[in-house]
């Protein structure tokens, strides 16, 4: 996954809050560092009110458990990009100038 921020533009990942080779936080910190600002989703099946709360204060821009609706999926992947469109605009007028 990291590869390919590295080498694409992205607007959004979503991810697994567990995971085998890192969870889902820590890969939301490695993102930061390679594109910061860059909205992300994380799923789980193990969360708690207490690990939402962190995530989001952290900068996650959703934190949504598992079975996910996918209405509230669908919410949450449109809110994300329309936040983060006038940031991808402002590096576009950036590029340009």
């Amino acid at each position: 996954g990291l590869r390919v921020l590295n080498r694409e533009k992205v607007d959004l990942v979503i991810s697994d809050l567990r995971m085998d080779e890192m969870d889902g936080m820590q890969l939301f910190a490695e993102i930061q560092k390679v594109q910061p600002g860059m909205p992300v989703i994380i799923l789980t099946t193990h969360g708690s009110i207490p690990d939402a709360v962190a995530a989001t204060q952290q900068g996650v821009f959703s934190f949504l458990t598992k079975p996910v609706d996918k209405d509230a999926l669908y919410q949450a992947i449109d809110d994300a990009l329309e936040q983060s469109a006038p940031a991808t605009d402002e590096r576009w007028r950036e590029a340009i100038v």
